[in-house]
């Protein structure tokens, strides 16, 4: 960028949010005009006006009612002077939150997400505003000391937008055959996923090269790459939620051993089980 006022980036950290209160928002309509970027993910819609806006060495100016959807990775300004009448509406996330409930979502969501040069940006209806409007506003109102409630809240918030950043992954996904669509669905159930490859060759009329050629040629990763994400995904959410034994989850989400369960959770989330829990 040859504005020498985004030269230099300021880092800024999440200080706003912790725990068990992963979500905090403000609106805005005047600063907010140094070039940084975040410790945490951002989601910011424009209630009015026009915003310019620099991100990641290019411009990408928002105007009412638009949505964009900023990485910690993201490089930012909006280029506000006097003349310059606009509010949006800062929704921030921690990231660790964050990515909990992209990886629930989806297995390939959180990578998806971070892969484009910019931010996905789209613009939310006059009615989808005003809905996440009075959402801020009930979350705002449960009290702190109500953590589970918060809790729950922040996620329903959250996914709400992913629909919107998700929308084109929704309208491919309806163009997936019918073994690819039935597959995933099955392999939401609890039992099933124990079961993981031998459930879906067992149960699909089809010879296990078909299922496998198919699976990858749609969902560009392999079934058993698939089954394992959500595998670990799971555990990662018993270690959060329970006491259960190490042993005990790995068997409760279809892995042939603790030392594989530890290697692939490593691999994953760049720690071990226990160091996560």
């Amino acid at each position: 960028m040859s504005n020498p006022l985004y030269s230099q980036v300021i880092h800024l950290n999440d200080n706003m949010s912790y725990d068990t209160s992963v979500l905090n928002s403000h609106i805005i309509n005047s600063f907010d005009v140094d070039y940084h970027d975040h410790s945490f993910y951002e989601i910011c819609y424009v209630i009015d006006g026009l915003l310019p806006h620099y991100v990641n060495g290019q411009r990408m100016d928002l105007n009412a009612g638009d949505v964009i959807f900023l990485r910690p990775q993201d490089k930012h300004a909006y280029i506000r002077d006097n003349n310059c009448l606009s509010y949006h509406r800062d929704i921030i996330f921690k990231s660790t939150f964050f990515e909990e409930v992209l990886n629930f979502l989806h297995p390939n969501l959180l990578e998806d997400y971070h892969k484009s040069d910019l931010p996905f940006k789209t613009n939310l209806p006059v009615a989808a505003i005003e809905k996440f409007e009075k959402r801020i506003a009930e979350y705002s109102s449960i009290a702190s000391s109500n953590t589970s409630s918060k809790l729950i809240f922040a996620k329903t918030i959250l996914i709400e937008l992913l629909y919107y950043y998700n929308k084109p992954l929704f309208q491919k996904e309806n163009d997936y055959p019918l073994l690819v669509n039935q597959i995933i669905q099955k392999l939401n159930m609890r039992n099933n996923l124990r079961q993981g490859t031998d459930y879906v060759f067992s149960n699909f009329n089809y010879s296990k090269s078909h299922i496998c050629n198919t699976f990858k040629k749609y969902m560009h990763i392999s079934l058993t790459e698939y089954i394992n994400q959500l595998r670990l995904n799971y555990a990662a959410h018993l270690l959060k939620t329970t006491s259960s034994s190490l042993f005990d989850i790995s068997q409760e989400c279809g892995f042939s051993s603790l030392s594989y369960f530890n290697k692939l959770f490593k691999q994953h989330f760049n720690c071990t089980p226990a160091k996560y829990r």
